[in-house]
């Protein structure tokens, strides 16, 4: 089976629309938080086990993370929030940063520990792109060639990896023993 190497934020972002449409026929809505489980990584690569996409981002039912995590054997996620309301680097960040704290904290419960989150307004080419762990803008979404049929998509290593330089999240907190 053909495996799609992804190498940038940028890249993950415009493929999303296809690896959701490959679980379902549901298009993925203006406002949303997409988490990619992820099995440990081989050769600098992480293979995105399962895709779960929570369709509010006012709140985060823990649901989500159970059913992200149900059957599989990823211990790391990726998360990215979709808002078309949001311009770029710390536009509803408390928002966002809330949202993805309570998803690590549920995540957290099922073995699954929420490392790199991004933000996008949209998948469209030209929609800007940053990591909320550091509001530093990771380019705008490009556009993708069609996928090949059911792929396997590998993220790098470096996209998964939570930064070093990132803020602190609730689901931290008790880990500095």
């Amino acid at each position: 089976m053909y495996t799609n190497h992804i190498e940038t934020v940028p890249a993950l972002v415009a493929a999303l629309p296809s690896m959701w449409r490959e679980a379902t026929t549901l298009a993925v809505p203006d406002q949303a938080l997409v988490l990619l489980l992820v099995k440990d990584s081989r050769d600098g690569f992480g293979e995105i086990e399962r895709i779960w996409v929570a369709e509010e981002i006012d709140y985060f039912d823990p649901f989500h993370a159970k059913a992200l995590a149900y059957g599989t054997t990823g211990t790391r996620a990726v998360a990215l929030v979709v808002d078309i309301e949001a311009d770029g680097p710390g536009d509803n960040s408390a928002e966002h940063v809330l949202l993805t704290d309570a998803a690590a904290c549920a995540l957290r419960e099922h073995g699954v520990s929420l490392q790199s989150t991004y933000v996008t307004r949209g998948f469209g080419a030209k929609e800007p792109i940053w990591s909320l762990d550091t509001d530093e803008f990771k380019g705008k979404v490009p556009l993708f060639p069609a996928a090949t049929p059911y792929p396997v998509y590998e993220l790098a290593e470096s996209l998964i990896t939570r930064p070093a330089n990132s803020l602190p999240r609730l689901a931290d907190i008790g880990d500095e023993d």
